[in-house]
């Protein structure tokens, strides 16, 4: 019976071992993806900020008369 008891101690520590690293990992995981989340909102705002700039670029600049010919 002794034997038993110990396993079934030894499986319960492991579990208490794992819980912790499950909880640890899921901390990990949550902040990544907070992290993640902020990187594509930037990057969203930089395509935002690229497009209205290169919109406004393109109507403004005048191709000079030799472009485009041969």
């Amino acid at each position: 019976m002794a034997t038993i008891d110990r396993r079934v101690e030894e499986l319960e520590v492991r579990l208490a071992f794992l819980a912790r690293d499950l909880e640890a990992l899921d901390g990990v995981v949550r902040e990544s993806a907070d992290a993640l989340r902020a990187v594509e909102r930037a990057l969203q705002e930089i395509r935002d900020a690229s497009s209205g700039v290169s919109e406004r670029a393109s109507d403004s600049v005048e191709l000079p008369p030799h472009h485009g010919r041969w």
